[in-house]
């Protein structure tokens, strides 16, 4: 036991040892073969590779959601013509840490919303096509910040395509209903404010990546776990048309027939909400507001799910991809291996429990199971 909580604690310290903050550039010493000019500014790469060049912490957002933009909506790029370093990644967003996702360890900070690309240094008349990376981590946990996911050696094995990883909040952050309290109405977005960061991550992604030799009309969109439930939202999303053309689903969709969903409806998001409210006695989105980021993430019990709200989600998913309404033109689809592992552990299943425990958590579609 003490050598494996040596080895957490040392791949703590290497997660956190990656950290920096990225500052502007303002006496020219930079160098220009890495910078790439940007709607939003100037972005300033590094070489990870003699043939990778990677963009960290790059935001796609005008305004970081802090202060009274706690539980908003993301708010656009506006024209910037400062130049920047992009060696870092940016803050992981506000969650509990996990060893199941080390980025998890990785400083934070409600102003998370940044995207980092990797590209081939090499130079072609065509532009490339693009992959862009949702995490995973039950909507609750992840970072792009995680040393699995960084994409050094994705980009050198396939120097052909760029790829963007997008961070987006999480738990009572991003995905919390608020419209029982009195000023909830302010708050129309807040249990889908995940989904609408990915939505903006896209927007960015789709007018600049060009700039870094991506084709902005050849996107495809991946995920894992929560980060394939996310994209499977965002086939059926109307917000999203147009901003992806293919997609790729590891381990989870929110198209799924069997429950429980990673969706709920917003009668199920309502009681969510009204069980943290007593949790954090309060009776109003401003006294919430007050509260310290770390004891909202801490006293947040409540697990947290995309909602159906009529707006990010028009209907449940699963009744858009059986009318054929959906944003993407072909999907990859299947599970990671033995990834199916640890829930039959945490389901303390057995054999002669087996059947017993398949009824109680598939219900009508137990007989298909």
């Amino acid at each position: 036991m003490d050598v494996m909580m040596q080895g957490i604690e040392e791949a703590k310290e290497r997660v956190r040892a990656l950290y920096g903050e990225n500052k502007r550039i303002t006496d020219g010493n930079y160098e220009r073969s890495l910078a790439v000019k940007c709607q939003n500014g100037t972005f300033v790469g590094k070489r990870t590779d003699e043939n990778v060049i990677a963009y960290r912490g790059i935001p796609f957002v005008g305004k970081q959601p802090v202060g009274e933009l706690r539980w908003k909506a993301p708010v656009d790029c506006v024209p910037d013509d400062g130049v920047y370093e992009a060696y870092y990644f940016g803050k992981a967003p506000r969650q509990i840490g996990d060893i199941s996702q080390v980025g998890s360890f990785y400083p934070q900070g409600e102003d998370c919303l940044n995207l980092n690309v990797w590209k081939a240094d090499n130079t072609g008349a065509e532009k490339k096509p693009v992959m862009v990376w949702i995490h995973g981590g039950a909507f609750e946990i992840g970072a792009t910040a995680e040393p699995r996911e960084e994409g050094t050696n994705f980009v050198k094995e396939n120097p052909d395509v760029i790829l963007v990883s997008v961070e987006y909040r999480l738990g009572v952050f991003g995905f919390f209903h608020l419209s029982h309290l009195p000023d909830g109405g302010d708050y129309p977005d807040a249990q889908n404010l995940g989904l609408l960061d990915q939505v903006m991550g896209l927007k960015w992604i789709h007018e600049n990546i060009a700039f870094f030799g991506g084709d902005p009309d050849n996107i495809a969109l991946a995920g894992e776990s929560a980060g394939s439930a996310a994209v499977s939202a965002l086939c059926t999303s109307p917000l999203a048309s147009g901003s992806f053309k293919r997609v790729v689903m590891e381990s989870s969709t929110v198209a799924s027939v069997t429950p429980p969903h990673s969706y709920r409806s917003l009668k199920e998001a309502l009681a969510s909400g009204k069980k943290l409210k007593e949790e954090y006695q309060v009776t109003s989105v401003e006294e919430l507001r007050s509260l310290p980021a770390d004891k909202l993430v801490r006293e947040a019990s409540s697990q947290h799910h995309i909602t159906v709200d009529g707006y990010v989600l028009v209907e449940d998913p699963y009744l858009s991809y059986l009318k054929g309404i959906h944003n993407e033109e072909a999907i990859f689809h299947g599970y990671n291996k033995e990834e199916s592992g640890p829930f039959i552990l945490f389901s303390q299943a057995n054999l002669k429990n087996y059947e017993q425990k398949i009824r109680a958590y598939f219900g009508e579609y137990a007989d298909r199971v």
